[in-house]
Order: structure tokens, then sequence, then C-alpha cells
């Protein structure tokens, strides 16, 4: 299994959840840490080789062509004419389409879960935390629906190799550890990370890909009463 957790709901639903695969944990907190920040640095250095913010023009039209196309069919021509960039630019930058993927997941997977930390970052208490996490998690990918198509698409396929699959633990180390927090203080349910994840994140995902594939806009209200399911099904004191 990668190193984001997968799972299969009821109905078959493929959810791809933020939180690194327990199993596949580093030898210690400091080396996550390490490698999180050597992503980070990866993610500086590449900012500076290439010119203007073609590269993220470049990520950008690949989770559009994949969201669209699919991971068979999507097309280097055209993520070159959705970043309004010739062919040849692309592969200068990369060695070919699977290299474009594999830099639009991991920049993603970085920039959702930073968005995810940060928000949590004020709060004191575990239930806080996770709770603002989630509904980070959740504006996000409800104002960006094609990202969870993408994620999903890439995460479940065979493009990411064992390095990328160290940096998206890394990634996945912080969130991982909201839960392990959370499930220590009492403020969780004894239960497996992957099923307290699955509980949190599946509702949302659903209704992401049900916006992407049928441009349905969730109202605010619904999307409330989404996440307070969400938290119920796992925390322990319903008070």
């Amino acid at each position: 299994m990668g190193g984001s957790y997968r799972s299969k709901t009821d109905d078959g639903m493929t959810v791809l959840l933020w939180f690194a695969n327990p199993r596949r944990n580093f030898r210690s907190p400091d080396h996550a840490l390490a490698v999180r920040k050597s992503e980070e640095q990866r993610q500086r250095d590449v900012a500076r080789t290439k010119s203007g913010n073609k590269d993220a023009q470049l990520r950008k039209a690949a989770i559009e062509e994949v969201a669209e196309h699919g991971l068979a069919a999507a097309s280097v021509n055209r993520m070159a004419d959705r970043a309004e960039v010739s062919v040849g630019t692309v592969y200068r930058y990369y060695a070919d389409k699977n290299a474009v993927l594999r830099d639009a997941y991991l920049h993603l997977k970085f920039d959702l879960s930073r968005a995810m930390l940060e928000a949590a970052a004020p709060c004191a208490t575990s239930k806080d935390k996770i709770r603002t996490a989630l509904r980070a998690f959740a504006n996000h990918v409800l104002a960006n629906p094609q990202h969870v198509i993408f994620l999903e698409t890439v995460g479940t396929a065979t493009i990411l190799g064992p390095e990328d699959l160290q940096k998206v633990a890394a990634i996945d180390a912080d969130l991982n550890q909201l839960l392990n927090d959370g499930i220590a203080d009492g403020t969780l349910r004894p239960a497996p990370i992957e099923a307290i994840a699955t509980m949190l994140l599946a509702p949302i995902i659903h209704t992401a890909r049900r916006a992407a594939h049928q441009s349905i806009r969730q109202k605010p209200a619904h999307v409330d009463e989404i996440l307070e399911m969400c938290w119920y099904s796992v925390a322990r004191d319903h008070k």
C-alpha cells in the first residue's frame, strides 16, 4: 500500500485519505521532519530554477487534464495548451507526462496539508485542532473538486515511486499526529486511525466528487451538517 492510505466504502467508492498508513511510519519523528523539510526545500529549488510561474501553470493544467480526461488519456499537448506554453517547454522541465503528474501530486498534497495544519495551529485542544483541520479540508476540496479527482486518480495509480511515497508519508505525518493525539487524550474513540480517517473524510470526498462530475454547489448549511455528522461519528464525547 502506498504512502496515502486507501480504502473501499460499501458502495465501492475509493477514498483517498490525508493520512499516511501508520504501518509505513518513519523510524522517528525527526526523520519524518527531515524529509518534510527536504520536500519544502525541493519545492523552493524548483521554483527558483523555473522561469516565471510556468511550473505552477503546468501543475494546474495537469490537474485539470486528468480530472477531465483521466490518467491514460491525459495529453501533454493539451496540458501545454492549458498552461499556454509550448510542448517543448514542458519537456524542458519534465522528463515525461508522469513526471508532470508526480510533481503536481506532491505539490497539491503539500499545499493541502499546509492549509489544514495552519488552520489548526491556533487551536488549543485536540477537538478544535481536528475539527478545524477538517473544515479547512472541506473548504479546499469543495472549492476545488477537481483536486479530489486528481489526487484519487494519481494516488491509486502506479506512477508514484518509493521516493515519492516517502515524501507523501512525510507530508502526512503531522496530520497523522493530530489523530494520534486525539486518541491518546480521549477526544476520539479508541479505533484504528484508518477507520477514524475514513469516517471523517469519506463524506466530504464523496460530496466533492459529485460537485466535480455534476457541477453541484453544496449549500453552506448542508456542508455544516456533513461536518457535524463526520465529527460525531468518531468523537468519544458528544457533548
